[in-house]
């Protein structure tokens, strides 16, 4: 059940709501009985501030809880593989997510720029993972309601201007996770950090050949316990396309790759060469 109340105040719109579950679970294994009766009141809001006609401010937040399949209640073993089982948990509960937006739009038709920026927030509580027990080459899993939250930040931005036929863009986009497992009743926390760089000119004629040369720039970052990886990957690129005989379209597309890693225990360099030509009839 949802209640949603809406409000205007000057640049401002203000919607904040509530959600109502009721949930109940009563499963019988095994000559006994487990139930669980839920209700639980959940919070959203969305603000809106409309700086301008075509730039605005937006922020959401919103709660959820999801639930779990019911097959996962079942109590016994599942061979999966011959030296993997999966055993049902009869005690799950539902998980709760907190989840948080904020983003910023504009654009400006003088002088054709567009902006736009984005972060993102979750966390997770009580959430429904797999933990396993290792036994040998063998691997009993499960689904648990994990008692460590995980959590996951990201940001975007994206910035384009437009000089006369030519069009220039910047992008970045950033974003940080930690997850927690158990293995053999033991946390296991794991950190990434990813990071993506592109930047990019391109021409907008109508009735020529275009062309955009670009080039991107690609961090990852695993920790996983003790053990930290980082890995780069340069990426310049070319797109190319012209049209003929008024129906056809023909397209190149080149990506040049150079992947290489911190402890520069990796170096490799490979190209994608990728041509195509279509047909289109006008109506």
């Amino acid at each position: 059940m949802d209640f949603i109340i809406k409000s205007s105040q000057g640049i401002f719109t203000f919607n904040p709501g509530v959600t109502l579950h009721q949930f109940n679970v009563k499963n019988e294994q095994l000559a006994t009985v487990v139930e669980d009766n839920l209700t639980s009141l959940l919070p959203d809001l969305y603000i809106n501030a409309q700086l301008k006609k075509s730039e605005n401010i937006r922020f959401n937040y919103r709660v959820t809880r999801p639930f779990t399949d019911v097959s996962n209640f079942a109590q016994g073993y599942v061979l999966n593989n011959y030296n993997s089982l999966y055993s049902g948990n009869r005690d799950l509960e539902s998980a709760l997510n907190h989840n948080l937006s904020l983003n910023f739009f504009s654009f400006n038709m003088f002088n054709l720029t567009n902006i736009f920026a984005n972060v993102a927030y979750t966390k997770r509580i009580d959430a429904l993972k797999s933990s396993a027990d290792i036994i040998g080459i063998n691997r009993v899993s499960t689904t648990i309601n994990s008692n460590f939250e995980d959590e996951s930040l990201s940001a975007s931005g994206n910035y384009e201007r437009t000089f006369g036929k030519i069009k220039g863009s910047v992008r970045g986009n950033v974003s940080w996770s930690t997850t927690n497992n158990l293995i053999d009743n033991l946390q296991r926390t794991s950190n990434s950090f990813t990071q993506n760089y592109t930047g990019a000119l391109s021409t907008n004629f109508k009735n020529a050949p275009n062309l955009e040369l670009g080039y991107r720039y690609t961090v990852n970052n695993y920790e996983n316990g003790n053990l930290e990886t980082t890995y780069f990957t340069s990426r310049p690129y070319a797109r190319f396309d012209a049209a003929f005989l008024k129906n056809f379209i023909f397209n190149i597309d080149y990506d040049y790759y150079n992947y290489t890693d911190k402890e520069d225990t990796i170096a490799n360099t490979y190209s994608f060469l990728e041509s195509n030509i279509s047909y289109q009839k006008k109506r």
